[in-house]
């Protein structure tokens, strides 16, 4: 995944807000090129499975939000 590479690195700057700017970007790169559906609903549901796993890497500031 060419964005992955990006994504890790501004992650661990950390800048939570431009690592997720570019998932966005990479999302819509990907409805734009045609992929299958079927494919799209897939890395959603990895994406909502990994969730859970995700927010234990927040910081304090990140899971309180404002």
């Amino acid at each position: 995944m060419i964005v992955l590479v990006p994504f890790i690195l501004v992650l661990r700057q950390p800048d939570l807000g431009t690592a997720l700017m570019l998932m966005i970007l990479f999302g819509s790169m990907v409805l734009f090129v045609g992929v299958r559906w079927r494919a799209i609903l897939g890395l959603v549901a990895v994406g909502l499975l990994l969730i859970p796993l995700g927010w234990n890497f927040l910081a304090e500031y990140q899971k309180r939000g404002c």
